[in-house]
């Protein structure tokens, strides 16, 4: 049996002239990938794939800002542009998925101009616990919370649990669906108890999912959370493992059109 990998490719393209596409820019990336993919590995996630995807993916990328805007934007020939996507599964995506997205942006419209991959697997045994963690947004998040009543709640200033709790359910779906493993979710719970908030730059943004619906609330900023105790080995694995997802494939909702892509920092706690 194989091993688990999460992937994670940045390219940076231009374009030959200048062209349009959608101002909600991450359709155009999604819709790239879907054509380019000729194995299949990419194409099934993104049409659909069921629930806590593994995968994630920016928008169009001018410097550090995504271009999300309403109507159509135009990609000018010869300005740089750039591109994240990331998944995680077996450990072939560690060969297919560069390819995808190399073909996806070397075409007749597009030029690739380089592209960075790193991959990460998720059976190594884990490093020292983080004795801090640091998470910043690339794009804007949608966390939600699920309330007493049944409902949902958007939040805006995360928990650490809440940054996990995507992520996690995500690393639960990939060992469950490799080796029949299940991961309670009340662990990211758990691993949050060790942790503080020391850090919160929050600012929060209107952003649509579709045309036909109402803008909802998304959150941009920057998190650190600093370890105030030692944790168990189990949580140790587990923390390590959701964190490389975290940075991999996202954290919150709609991370498959551009939603919740972060980079993600740590120091390690001395022994």
């Amino acid at each position: 049996m194989g091993g688990l990998v999460a992937v994670r490719v940045l390219v940076r393209f231009t374009v030959k002239e200048d062209f349009s596409v959608p101002g909600f820019t991450a359709r155009f990336v999604k819709s790239s990938l879907i054509t380019a993919d000729r194995y299949g590995v990419l194409k099934s996630l993104l049409l659909g794939g069921g629930a806590n995807k593994p995968v994630g993916l920016t928008p169009v990328m001018r410097g550090a800002a995504p271009i999300l805007k309403d109507g159509e934007a135009v990609l000018r020939a010869g300005e740089a542009y750039w591109v994240r996507v990331g998944v995680a599964g077996g450990e072939e995506l560690a060969t297919l998925v560069p390819d995808v997205v190399m073909d996806a942006f070397s075409t007749g419209v597009t030029e690739c101009l380089g592209m960075e991959v790193e991959a990460d697997a998720l059976d190594s045994p884990p490093g020292p616990q983080p004795a801090v963690i640091h998470v910043r947004t690339i794009t804007p998040a949608i966390i939600k919370a699920t309330t007493p009543d049944g409902g949902s709640v958007t939040i805006t200033t995360p928990t650490l649990k809440e940054i996990l709790a995507s992520p996690l359910r995500v690393l639960g779906r990939i060992l469950w669906e490799a080796y029949g493993m299940n991961i309670p979710t009340a662990w990211a719970w758990r691993i949050t108890k060790y942790y503080a908030q020391t850090k919160n730059k929050t600012k929060t943004t209107k952003v649509k999912i579709k045309e036909n619906l109402k803008p909802i609330t998304a959150t941009h900023g920057e998190w650190t959370y600093t370890a105030t105790a030692k944790m168990p080995t189990y949580l140790k694995a587990t923390l390590h493992k959701t964190l490389t997802i975290a940075k991999t494939v996202g954290i919150g909702k709609s991370r498959g059109i551009g939603f919740g892509q972060t980079q993600i920092k740590t120091k390690p706690l001395n022994t």
